[in-house]
């Protein structure tokens, strides 16, 4: 895994060699960064990093520019790992990882009033993650009012155009994988 672009363009992530996490692909994450690019930008925006893995995503965020990521990861080996890769890019200072499941760290951000411009979700495929992390979202109400929730998943999870004040915008395939683009409704 390396960073694909930005101000650590080339440098590479730690990543564990003995439990199950699947990165996503540099394909993937290069489209990803380009929709988000085309339709936003980074630059003084929040990212939020919701079933990190090894924060792969975030930093990769981080090195374009945005000014501020958090990563929530429940698995306390890989937050260790993206502690180290924040430290070794240092982007250790721009950073925050909650070690929670993801919904509970969602309510955490929501009771500090936090607010995000971009909200990736990377559950682990076909585990029924995405809906109730979807509601606790829309609940607890951390994304800006411009905001974009990024979900990458199994092309089989077929994901609903619209879902509660959200409307998918974009979707694209990469062989199994599939990333879905959501905006909140305007008027909503």
């Amino acid at each position: 895994m390396r960073i694909i672009s930005g101000t650590a363009k080339g440098r590479k992530l730690i990543s564990p060699k003995t439990w199950n996490v699947r990165p996503t692909a540099d394909q993937v994450k290069e489209s990803l960064f380009n929709i988000i690019a085309h339709n936003s930008g980074f630059h003084n925006k929040s990212f939020l990093d919701l079933f990190a893995g090894t924060g792969n995503i975030g930093i990769e965020a981080l090195s374009r520019g945005v000014s501020h990521a958090v990563f929530v990861e429940k698995d306390k080996r890989n937050a260790k790992i993206i502690l180290e890769n924040l430290t070794n890019l240092g982007f250790a200072n721009q950073a925050e990882i909650l070690k929670v499941d993801a919904v509970v760290g969602i309510k955490l951000l929501g009771r500090k009033k936090k607010k995000f411009d971009f909200i990736f979700l990377d559950p682990p495929y076909k585990q029924g993650l995405i809906n109730p992390t979807l509601v606790a979202i829309e609940k607890v109400d951390i994304i800006n009012p411009s905001g974009m929730i990024i979900i990458e998943h199994h092309r089989d999870e077929q994901l609903e155009e619209k879902f509660g004040k959200f409307v998918m915008f974009d979707q694209r395939t990469y062989g199994s994988t599939q990333i879905s683009f959501y905006t909140e409704l305007v008027g909503e």
